[in-house]
Parts: structure tokens; C-alpha cells; sequence
């Protein structure tokens, strides 16, 4: 599968801002409304998204677009 299509089963196209995987906020907005199961807030408030991998979503300040870093999938309270 070719880079850019990595995403595409999601309707949403693979970008990169300085090599890093990036999503706009309305590109999470669609992934949560479209496919609800690949995104996941935890308790502490932190945010993933599990797409071809499962990521941290990192909010920048006076940034419409979220980092993500690939991460461990979280672990869920008992």
C-alpha cells in the first residue's frame, strides 16, 4: 500500500507536517461522526485515534491541525 493510502479506508488522506502524522481538527471531527470506534478518550483525558496504528492526539497551541505520535494502545480502567 503506498504511503499516502495508508488512510483511506477512513476517507481521510495520510499528511504529514515535518514528517509527522497530522490530522485537521475536521478530519477528527468526520474520523469520530464516520467511525466513532477509531477514536477513544480515556479517563485522564487523554485522546487516541487507532488507524493503521494506534496514535496520541497532540493538540499545538493557535494550531487547527492535531499531532499524532504513534503510542501503545491505552489500557482501560478495571
Amino acid at each position: 500500500m503506498a504511503e499516502a493510502d495508508r488512510w483511506s479506508r477512513w476517507n481521510l488522506s495520510y499528511t504529514t507536517r515535518d514528517g509527522v502524522p497530522v490530522l485537521s481538527e475536521s478530519s477528527l471531527w468526520q474520523l469520530e461522526l464516520q467511525h466513532p470506534g477509531t477514536v477513544e478518550r480515556t479517563s485522564d483525558g487523554g485522546l487516541y485515534v487507532h488507524l493503521d496504528r494506534t496514535y496520541r492526539v497532540t493538540t499545538l497551541a493557535d494550531r487547527a491541525f492535531r499531532v499524532l505520535t504513534p503510542a501503545e494502545r491505552p489500557r482501560r480502567a478495571s
